[in-house]
């Protein structure tokens, strides 16, 4: 009888160690194959990461000078850059921290963000004009605490909506150094100030007048895309003595000459 009762006991077990083993090898395989996807989603994001991003640089179409006192600096850039863009690579040319220096257009100084006023629609509806003001105020009045919490968050909501305009990052072009104002053959010209190190104050904007007129200097002409092309168009074609026609074939129909026998106006 004990070997009777101890083999119904054995069987169970041997069939729930079976059974265990299967859900082990299924949740295991299911283990391997969340593990398997993980790994290749790592991968395809560190080849996201890794992937640069092609941004077309814009070819230079602007030129200025850069002037403080007696150093004059002449930049090639294009009119679409960014103030803050500009700075930087001002800043490295000076070897001088953004913040240490400014400059300035006809007396007007770049600056890099520019906030714009609200609409007028939005001060009146803040102020509480036309028949939704009357209401708020005859809820005013009545002094409930609805009529309260309702104006003032009609109020919060307007004074928001008129300070929500987003700042506008200014560009080059934004002060008038575009491409038909600041030419490699008439270039704009920025005054820079520098701030005192000890002090903090900002010097006075001083230039000196060029002595005669300002030109390219021969060292940076060979970099100067458009001057070169310029040059090359120039050595291209023709002078002006081969272009122009001879006193005798310029007077038209009185000059004449023969072909096949007969005279024929040119």
């Amino acid at each position: 009888m004990a070997k009777s009762k101890s083999k119904p006991k054995s069987k169970p077990k041997g069939k729930s160690a079976p059974g265990g083993k299967k859900k082990g090898k299924v949740g295991g395989g299911g283990g391997k194959g969340k593990g398997k996807k993980g790994k290749k989603s790592k991968k395809n994001k560190v080849k996201k990461e890794v992937t640069p991003v092609d941004i077309p640089i814009p070819e230079p179409d602007v030129y200025f000078w850069v002037r403080r006192k007696n150093t004059s600096i002449l930049i090639e850039t294009y009119e679409e850059q960014t103030l803050p863009d500009f700075r930087d690579m001002l800043a490295k040319i000076l070897a001088q921290p953004v913040d240490a220096f400014t400059l300035f257009k006809d007396k007007v100084e770049l600056v890099d963000v520019k906030k714009e006023p609200p609409n007028k629609k939005d001060k009146n509806d803040s102020r509480g004009g036309g028949f939704g003001g009357k209401s708020d105020s005859s809820k005013k009045k009545g002094g409930s605490k609805g009529g309260k919490t309702m104006s003032k968050k009609s109020d919060d909501s307007a004074g928001k909506e008129g300070s929500a305009e987003a700042p506008v990052i200014m560009r080059l072009v934004d002060y008038g150094i575009s491409v038909s104002g600041s030419s490699i053959f008439n270039p704009a010209t920025l005054a820079l100030s520098m701030k005192d190190a000890t002090t903090g104050a900002w010097e006075p904007v001083e230039i000196t007048p060029w002595t005669k007129p300002a030109e390219i200097p021969d060292s940076v002409k060979p970099y100067l895309r458009n001057y070169t092309s310029v040059l090359n168009a120039d050595n291209a074609t023709t002078s002006a003595d081969d272009m122009t026609p001879p006193p005798e074939k310029a007077q038209g129909k009185n000059n004449k000459k023969t072909s096949g026998g007969k005279e024929v106006g040119i």
